[in-house]
């Protein structure tokens, strides 16, 4: 088995749009939502990455990457929420599971991008399966839930000066 990483190049490439567009129904149907996260048109217009897993050459799964301004805090019950210019996971299918394709995704974008971590990343309502893989594969141990249903690591809040005054 080959496996390799593409990234989607929305604004350009018709070609892959059946196979996104199936994922994100998967992905979908996994987390028991109504409609795909993950919208061709939606995204089309928007800044963020899709890069997608291919298996021999099929396409059997994806992550979208975006730039976000979120309101966070280390303590979102006590400490006051903060804005703050960061990058999420906004969606994240593996198609295969358990067979270290998700941790060979996600190991592909942080090589190629040295100054992101799992440490620096919001992830937008992580289903009950990326929790555990953040934990196993990351050491994400500590995820601060925020008002706006993102997640954040506490490590992410001691990377960052800007919550140290708190």
């Amino acid at each position: 088995m080959t496996r390799s990483v593409h990234l989607l190049n929305i604004k350009g490439d018709n070609s892959l749009r059946p196979d996104l567009e199936r994922l994100a129904r998967l992905s979908a149907e996994s987390q028991n939502l109504k409609h795909p996260i993950t919208a061709w048109e939606k995204i089309r217009e928007s800044s963020d990455r899709i890069y997608l897993l291919l298996e021999n050459e099929l396409v059997t799964g994806y992550i979208r990457l975006g730039q976000r301004t979120l309101y966070l805090s280390p303590d979102p019950v006590s400490v006051e929420l903060q804005p703050f210019s960061v990058f999420c996971v906004l969606d994240f299918f593996i198609q295969n599971q358990c067979r270290g394709n998700g941790n060979f995704l996600m190991q592909q974008i942080l090589t190629s991008s040295p100054n992101l971590s799992p440490a620096k990343l919001a992830f937008d309502r992580p289903s009950a399966k990326l929790v555990p893989f953040l934990r196993k594969h990351f050491g994400l141990l500590d995820l601060v839930e925020q008002p706006n249903k993102f997640v954040i690591s506490r490590q992410f809040f001691s990377l960052y000066k800007f919550f140290i005054h708190q």
